[in-house]
């Protein structure tokens, strides 16, 4: 997956990456990626686990490492907040356990998610 730098967002959807839709390309039914950029084909697999690693790394890891090192309370608060603020993320993982079925591909344009099934042809 190639990142973007995206610059800040000034509200208008027309600004963040776009990409043609394939044929068969069919949006999550809810609001999909949330303060996520980038137009490149994903597997459920790795969009899951993309969606994830910012929970794990800044929030479930400090919150263990507080657990075994309770005088690490710095820790433990960031690692708390952290996994809290990922509700989008979860939301994005739910929508896609949900929603894609084995083998589909998922791609974003602009603030939607968009997931399909590739046509053999």
């Amino acid at each position: 997956m190639i990142l973007h730098y995206a610059g800040k967002y000034d509200g208008d959807e027309r600004n963040l990456p776009q990409r043609e839709h394939p044929a068969n390309a069919v949006p999550f039914k809810e609001m999909g990626m949330m303060f996520v950029v980038g137009t490149e084909d994903m597997s459920k697999g790795r969009f899951i686990f993309m969606c994830l690693c910012p929970n794990l790394f800044l929030g479930a890891i400090p919150f263990v490492i507080f657990l075994i090192f309770p005088y690490l309370t710095g820790a433990g608060l960031f690692g708390l907040i952290a996994v809290g603020m990922g509700f989008a993320d979860y939301i994005n993982v739910y929508n896609a356990v949900r929603q894609m079925p084995k083998g589909a591909k998922t791609y974003l344009c602009g603030m939607h998610s968009y997931w399909y099934e590739r046509v053999e042809s």
